[in-house]
């Protein structure tokens, strides 16, 4: 930033300049004064926070940049009335809007995946589930608060599964007026195949980021979701995390 001044040294005091500042050398002998150029490079020089700042103000400005790029935002302009286009699209409602986005693409890229094996998603996650409470099976309703369906779609779910030979229903020890599901062989079996084909497309997508870079937007999306489904129906549906 600042050029290395030649030192003048008289002949009764040889080598008497010194660097008081990281680049700026001064004159000592003789009780000389730096000169007012020098002075005013050395007032004016950035300090390091302000380095600093400006950095970030960089990185910040890069970043909008590359956002005001996303498919995110031209969706969300395209969903917005014409007399708010030029407006500033905050970075929390940016955030919001890819995540959203994202998962509309992965839930449709992953029903196509499990319609490979026959299958929907819902089909498949309530494979998973039928599974999880293992010989005793789960009651209806108890399936429903999971996946956060009504009756309906539920019985729909199971009745298909049933059909295809991937669960069964048995009547409830406790209460004869409702049965219980439980998963067969073939449909824990087809239940990993489809997590199998779900894992490799994964893979794939997240080829474009890092293991460093995966571990701290998991980390990330981690806090922002425990935050966000406090008070949810996904948190009662979940139950404890460590059963």
């Amino acid at each position: 930033m600042f050029s290395r001044q030649p030192c003048i040294a008289s002949a009764a005091s040889p080598g008497a300049c010194g660097v008081t500042k990281p680049g700026i050398t001064v004159v000592k002998s003789s009780g000389a004064k730096p000169s007012g150029n020098l002075r005013d490079e050395a007032q004016h020089a950035p300090s390091q926070a302000q380095n600093r700042a400006r950095g970030r103000q960089t990185a910040n400005g890069a970043a909008g940049a590359v956002a005001s790029r996303s498919l995110a935002h031209e969706h969300m302009r395209h969903m917005a009335p014409a007399s708010v286009q030029r407006e500033e699209i905050p970075l929390s409602s940016s955030l919001l809007c890819h995540i959203k986005l994202l998962n509309s693409v992965l839930e449709r890229n992953a029903n196509r995946f499990a319609e490979e094996h026959g299958l929907t998603m819902p089909q498949w996650m309530a494979l998973g589930c039928i599974g999880h409470c293992g010989v005793e099976g789960i009651r209806h309703s108890e399936l429903g608060s999971r996946l956060m369906l009504s009756k309906a779609p539920i019985t729909g779910v199971v009745d298909r599964l049933e059909r295809a030979g991937y669960v069964r229903r048995t009547p409830d020890a406790s209460d004869r007026r409702v049965s219980r599901v439980t998963i067969t062989q073939s449909g824990e079996a087809v239940w990993k195949q489809v997590r199998g084909t779900l894992r490799e497309r994964s893979i794939q997508l997240c080829d474009c980021l890092s293991a460093k870079e995966q571990e701290t937007l998991v980390s990330l999306l981690a806090r922002l979701l425990e935050d966000a489904a406090a008070g949810d129906p996904i948190s009662c549906a979940l139950g404890d995390p460590n059963e």
